[in-house]
């Protein structure tokens, strides 16, 4: 990573002709490459697909100690459903909140 010499921020490059040019993303200004600067730099970051499947409802929890309240089912329309809420999102964000129709067991979700 090249830095401005101006304003320290960061550089992206260019080819121009033979030289490389490294233009500042925050002021603009362009600078040309130096001897000693690394001419190129690979991060590689190896991402797997994980097969696992994630729960969100855990079925040892009986939905007779779950909340019942009355909330429209999208599938069967009936009102009543039991709830929870869990942190799915980042811990700055609010929890999801789920709800389990007590009809058809159709499980829907609402973020705020």
């Amino acid at each position: 990573m090249i830095f401005c010499n101006k304003c320290g921020g960061l550089c992206s490059s260019r080819k121009q002709g033979e030289k490389t040019i490294f233009v500042c993303r925050c002021c603009g200004t362009e600078q040309t490459e130096k001897k000693g600067h690394v001419k190129a730099c690979i991060i590689c970051e190896s991402i797997e697909k994980s097969e696992k499947k994630v729960s969100i409802f855990n079925e040892d929890i009986e939905t007779k100690k779950l909340p019942t309240v009355k909330h429209g089912c999208p599938k069967c329309s009936n009102l009543k459903a039991v709830f929870w809420m869990k942190q799915t999102r980042a811990s700055d964000e609010p929890p999801t909140r789920f709800y389990k129709c007590l009809k058809c067991g159709y499980i829907s979700r609402e973020y705020e």
